[in-house]
């Protein structure tokens, strides 16, 4: 494997764990809200 494909497989690696972890404290957020919601907050 070549260096230039390696650094480009890490940083679309990072892109894709950064993706993940924004929708999950957006999914988070969003149950929060809703729980909040749901007890009368």
């Amino acid at each position: 494997m070549s260096q230039t494909g390696y650094i480009k497989g890490m940083k679309r690696a990072r892109f894709n764990f950064q993706l993940k972890q924004w929708l999950v404290d957006l999914l988070f957020a969003f149950v929060g809200q809703n729980d909040l919601h749901y007890m009368g907050l």
